[in-house]
């Protein structure tokens, strides 16, 4: 099995450099990167997935996928009420902001997401466990879920830009 992940395509302006989990923010095909999208239309899958969240199922529509499998567990990690939809600087400036958390991935975890590590690295996991073998499948979600698939499949991804892909082989 080989899985080949894509970040979802650019949300507005207003939502970038944000920090968006559950919300249910749509794509702006403003900022379309239709290079991009041309490298994934000319490989062919057996199976695609989907976060069930509007901006990953509507970069596959973009992409011209008609069927693909929505899955809960690919959506990203619940950000805290009062986090979601914040910049950095904006976080930064909370009351209860220490920069202490941004010693270990795990504080900084702790204090922006109301969904526990572990219970979001277990839906993914879960996830994983049950996609067919030997198969060429294609994920469509969000940034923290490839960086979780990719680090359970041990590699590390730091930063994955939108509509960019990451091909993991012989899985």
């Amino acid at each position: 099995m080989s899985l080949t992940l894509i970040r979802h395509a650019s949300l507005g302006k207003s939502y970038q450099k944000r920090y968006i989990g559950w919300s249910d923010i749509d794509i702006d095909l403003n900022f379309w990167d239709q290079t991009k999208a041309n490298e994934i239309k000319r490989l062919s899958f057996d199976s695609v997935y989907s976060s069930t969240l509007i901006r990953a199922i509507n970069t596959l529509k973009e992409l011209g996928f008609k069927e693909f499998i929505l899955d809960d567990r690919l959506k990203e990690v619940a950000f805290k009420d009062h986090i979601e939809g914040k910049s950095f600087d904006e976080i930064s400036k909370l009351d209860t902001f220490d920069s202490k958390f941004l010693n270990s991935m795990d504080s900084w975890h702790r204090f922006i997401c109301k969904e526990e590590k572990s219970s979001f690295y277990s839906r993914v996991e879960s996830f994983l466990s049950e996609l067919p073998k030997e198969k060429e499948i294609l994920i469509c979600t969000h940034a923290g879920v490839i960086r979780v698939i990719a680090e359970l499949l041990g590699h590390k991804i730091d930063n994955i830009d939108y509509l960019e892909m990451v091909k993991i082989w012989d899985i």
